[in-house]
């Protein structure tokens, strides 16, 4: 997947229905496991759960990583809640990374 100097590879290990998405990404320096847990959440919500691990490094280089990461996983969670509820489609991705419009 790519757009710009933004890209990861994305690998699909596990897809449960309703419930769980297992993937593996990242580039040429490091590759992390990512889950994504969707819980029922009171009668009309979904309790949304991102965990990633396998960063490498030293205590910095890991906390800069996981911080990215959340950020990015926030902006997709934010723009597919946009999709599903509003039909709206949010260009989150590329207001962080213009220059991903450069292609």
């Amino acid at each position: 997947m790519g757009m710009g100097d933004a890209w990861a590879k994305v690998s699909v290990k596990e897809i449960e229905d309703n419930s769980r998405i297992l993937i593996d990404w990242g580039d040429d320096d490091e590759t992390t496991t990512v889950e994504f847990r969707f819980l029922p959440y009171g009668d009309d919500a979904t309790d949304v759960r991102v965990t990633e691990t396998g960063h490498t490094g030293d205590g910095n280089e890991v906390a800069a990583r996981a911080a990215d990461s959340t950020g990015g996983f926030t902006f997709m969670v934010c723009a597919l809640k946009a999709l599903l509820e509003h039909d709206v489609v949010l260009t989150v991705v590329l207001d962080a990374h213009p220059q991903c419009l450069q292609l």
